[in-house]
């Protein structure tokens, strides 16, 4: 009779026959994968900040919301429009919406943006001007990508969007902040942005808010 001995673990030698062999625990193996880089540079310091509050002792009744998920859904505050579930369903329940959509959206989907956008910025827009995107994030992680590469630096504002280091941190950017002065009503730093740039500038970021008449 054969006898196999597994040399990685402390288990006794088994037995090769067809008995020893169905009963005989497996070997244990050490798996020599490391994570990638990525993991390390890639940072939510919203997440970190929330997933960090202990809430057990908060002295009240009322239901705390979280403000640092921008998700007004989860917690009831604003459901989506009935029109658009009806929608989802009917596509849904046709059939005609069965397998994968070109990236950027459908035509019609994007044509249906590009006329509600074109009633308030006066600018013919067409389908193919759009492209949709699985929200900010994921749209600001696309333009990022195609902007930077590794070893290269951004400038982005001081305050601003978390996400920003996050994304940039996954491409390998070095990121540079200018600051947004308050006592100006927010205007970019400009001599401080300028000291920043340099020849492995990729770009530079400018987040301009502007309210819209409905």
């Amino acid at each position: 009779m054969t006898v196999a001995t597994d040399t990685s673990t402390s288990h006794q030698p088994i037995s090769a026959g067809k008995k020893g062999l169905a009963n005989a625990p497996r070997p244990q193996k050490e798996w020599a994968i490391k994570a990638s880089p990525v993991v390390g540079r890639s940072k939510n310091k919203i997440r970190s900040v929330v997933a960090g509050l202990d809430l057990s002792n908060t002295q009240t009744d009322k239901a705390l919301i979280n403000l640092g998920l921008g998700d007004p859904t989860v917690f009831g505050l604003h459901d989506p429009p009935k029109v658009a579930l009806e929608a989802m369903q009917d596509a849904l329940m046709s059939g005609n919406a069965n397998g994968y959509v070109p990236g950027t959206g459908t035509r019609e989907a994007c044509q249906a943006v590009a006329d509600y956008h074109k009633r308030w910025d006066r600018v013919d827009y067409v389908a193919e001007d759009v492209t949709l995107t699985h929200g900010t994030s994921h749209a600001l992680d696309m333009c990022f990508s195609v902007l930077a590469s590794a070893q290269q630096n951004v400038l982005i504002p001081r305050p601003g969007f978390p996400a920003y280091e996050t994304l940039l941190g996954a491409i390998g950017c070095e990121v540079r902040y200018y600051d947004v002065l308050a006592d100006r009503e927010w205007e970019c730093d400009l001599e401080a942005m300028e000291q920043q740039i340099d020849e492995d500038t990729a770009f530079v970021l400018i987040v301009s808010i502007f309210s819209r008449c409905r």
